[in-house]
């Protein structure tokens, strides 16, 4: 697996990257001044953004202080260059799935044992500060792997280490090559949402259907919150076309307050799609569909509005876990 540069922030110039979407990274934070390095790994539910949060913030939150005064660094002074590579994950990957502790622990050892090699070790005064070692047990395409990602972490701070005096901060994100060959755009998405609406309509009227059978209406009655009735109603109303039922007035976002008033009988469904327990936390990729179908519907708000790639590949590997776990 090769990685690639896909994106660069400086503390002057910055692109739109979701950073806030849960993928599973592993990063290294580099301090030329005190010539000390940090690599760790992460699968955040807030996201990469989240986790270089606490390093950067208060001291008691902070493993990168912590590890630096351990070496006798108590304060670290900008400039800072984060190098993160978004990991493969999910059941679209025949890569080691990063979602696993254990995975992403074997990219941070590996990186390690290569920056203390080829890195640190051949330039006086350099060290690694934080804590991790490889055993020689990884999977050897988690070691290909590293080896493409060691190779951009060269290249990165050979480029931006003369340009550190003007801008303090630097992060750069690495993907995997073979996803940019296969982009999808929000047209794409659009259609594939589409398809997933229906089917988790489909999926959603039926169960409620065959556990609320004391009359032909209970499904709609109980199954279905009050206010999310008479929105329906009211919709039809207003269309004021004869021969449809209401439940056609229902909205993908609609979905979620039905999954959460029915969660015993979703939640063996939906938790997997997740990968998240409890149905707030486990509905709420409900929301990030029906924000890409909000924006997909308004062309000319795409206009003004750019979708990071990152983003456009989340929607669609929900979308491919939909797939798999809904019955058809």
């Amino acid at each position: 697996m090769e990685f690639a540069t896909v994106a660069h922030f400086s503390g002057l110039v910055t692109h739109r990257l979701d950073l806030t979407v849960q993928f599973p990274w592993v990063y290294i934070i580099i301090a030329p001044k005190a010539k000390v390095i940090y690599i760790g790994e992460t699968y955040d539910q807030a996201g990469l953004v989240v986790r270089l949060g606490r390093h950067f913030g208060r001291y008691q939150e902070s493993e990168l202080r912590k590890c630096a005064s351990k070496h006798g660094i108590l304060k670290l002074h900008p400039p800072f260059i984060v190098i993160a590579a978004r990991l493969p994950f999910g059941e679209d990957t025949s890569e080691p799935d990063a979602s696993s502790k254990q995975i992403r622990l074997f990219y941070e050892g590996i990186l390690h044992q290569y920056i203390a090699s080829r890195f640190t070790g051949k330039r006086a005064g350099w060290s690694v500060i934080s804590n991790s070692a490889s055993d020689g047990t990884e999977p050897e395409s988690i070691k290909k792997s590293c080896e493409s990602i060691y190779s951009c972490f060269e290249n990165t701070f050979k480029f931006l280490e003369s340009l550190t005096e003007p801008s303090p901060f630097h992060l750069v994100l690495l993907d995997q090559k073979e996803w940019k060959d296969e982009e999808a755009t929000i047209e794409d998405i659009g259609r594939l949402i589409e398809r997933t609406e229906l089917q988790l309509f489909t999926w959603l009227i039926d169960l409620l259907k065959q556990n609320y059978i004391e009359n032909s209406d209970s499904w709609w009655i109980e199954g279905i919150p009050k206010t999310i009735r008479q929105q329906c109603q009211n919709r039809k109303e207003d269309e004021g076309i004869s021969g449809i039922p209401p439940e056609a007035y229902l909205t993908l976002i609609d979905f979620r307050d039905i999954v959460r008033n029915n969660w015993q009988l979703c939640n063996d469904t939906i938790e997997p799609i997740a990968g998240q327990q409890g149905k707030d936390k486990a509905t709420k990729w409900i929301v990030e569909l029906n924000e890409m179908r909000k924006l997909w519907a308004h062309p000319i708000k795409q206009k003004y509005l750019s979708v990071p790639q990152l983003r456009i590949d989340e929607i669609r590997r929900i979308c491919k876990k939909i797939d798999t776990a809904i019955p058809k």
